[in-house]
């Protein structure tokens, strides 16, 4: 009898120790892990199971705004660049190698959470076969196979996206006359819009070339509103970006968190921004807070610049019944430097201080300003 119990406590003590292990293993030796993707950038993923971002090439911290910054040490020679690029094509060489290594980041955290299942798996496996629970292992080396299957596919897709990032390490080596085509080519394929091509060499202000003069007429979309003496002309409102935290992009999958819409409008001849956040979640009021009077909207360009608008109303949430997302719609009013700038350079990332915190945004529809701005200014 004796024998017998010790063999069985035994066999649980294996299975006990294999779960520990796992948990050990996931909680907290991986956040202390280090891995570098294909392009060399270096991520680790916490005990919350976020992927972050260790550093850039070249080492940079955030501000107070949470907004990255650049940290030179000033003991170092300047490396010597072996081609002089002109200023629209430096612009386009950042917003590409930027776009690139978002999305490898993105592919490379589902394929390392993929194969992270696949070991919770074969940890339950190993547990399962060691108290010979046959039900319980033929239900694991069935989601085992898929898991597999599931794996080589987010693979796939990751190595595709990661030699892509690869190649915008590499766009420096190209000579100015070569380099267009090239960014060219890799920046259809990530599906970046607002990048620049000068084909007019003695056009100084290569920012505005093949952005705001080649729109068109039909493609401005500006409603005229009469209320008294007062003149109102609203561009449509449009997307303008879209956010899902990396652990809630398994939940999600075609749709996002938050999406983000944005009309410029004129009044009397001065400037605001409309910006409106749907967020899908019944608890947005509890997870994000609100948008206060004065909340601050930082603006960063892809040339580095940046600018603050503040708001100047937000009205209160509401809640769409028939999705039961909540919607926010906030008001800020843009100065006439502030509406220089968004009206000449594509846009890179926004920064919105909500009553629970601040939170950056990649920017998708980069020129979404300056077409909207060019519209508004024949007014």
């Amino acid at each position: 009898m004796q024998v017998a119990i010790s063999s069985f406590m035994h066999k649980y003590l294996r299975v006990f120790i294999l779960i520990g292990f796992y948990f050990y293993l996931h909680g907290y030796v991986v956040s202390q892990t280090v891995y570098t993707t294909m392009s060399g950038q270096r991520v680790s993923k916490g005990v919350d199971g976020q992927w972050v971002k260790l550093e850039d090439e070249i080492k940079t911290f955030e501000d107070s705004l949470g907004m990255l910054q650049t940290s030179l040490n000033p003991l170092e020679k300047p490396e010597q660049q072996k081609f002089q690029y002109e200023d629209y094509q430096l612009l386009n060489i950042k917003k590409v190698k930027s776009i690139a290594k978002e999305q490898e980041l993105v592919f490379f955290g589902d394929f390392m959470n993929a194969r992270h299942d696949l070991e919770e798996t074969e940890i339950k496996i190993s547990a399962a076969k060691s108290i010979k629970d046959e039900s319980q292992l033929k239900k694991l080396e069935t989601l085992q196979k898929e898991q597999k299957r599931f794996i080589k596919e987010k693979e796939d897709i990751y190595v595709k996206h990661a030699m892509l990032a690869v190649e915008c390490n590499n766009l420096e080596s190209h000579s100015p006359n070569k380099l267009d085509k090239e960014i060219e080519k890799i920046g259809g394929i990530l599906g970046v819009s607002g990048l620049i091509f000068n084909n007019n060499e003695n056009n100084v202000n290569a920012e505005i070339v093949g952005t705001v003069n080649s729109l068109q007429k039909d493609e401005c979309s500006v409603n005229k509103i009469i209320n008294g003496k007062n003149k109102e002309y609203v561009a449509e409102l449009s997307d303008w970006f879209s956010f899902t935290p990396e652990k809630l992009k398994n939940y999600f999958k075609d749709k996002s968190l938050l999406e983000a819409e944005a009309s410029f409008r004129k009044v009397d001849g001065k400037l605001f921004l409309d910006l409106e956040l749907l967020v899908a979640s019944k608890d947005a009021s509890k997870n994000y807070g609100y948008v206060l009077q004065g909340a601050i909207f930082n603006i960063k360009f892809i040339n580095d610049k940046s600018i603050t608008l503040y708001a100047q109303r937000s009205d209160e949430p509401v809640v769409e019944s028939y999705t039961g997302s909540v919607r926010y719609k906030v008001l800020f009013p843009v100065s006439k430097d502030e509406s220089k700038i968004l009206a000449s350079v594509p846009i890179d990332y926004v920064g919105l201080m909500w009553s629970s915190g601040f939170e950056k945004y990649i920017i998708y529809n980069v020129d979404l300003a300056i077409q909207q701005l060019h519209c508004l200014d024949k007014y």
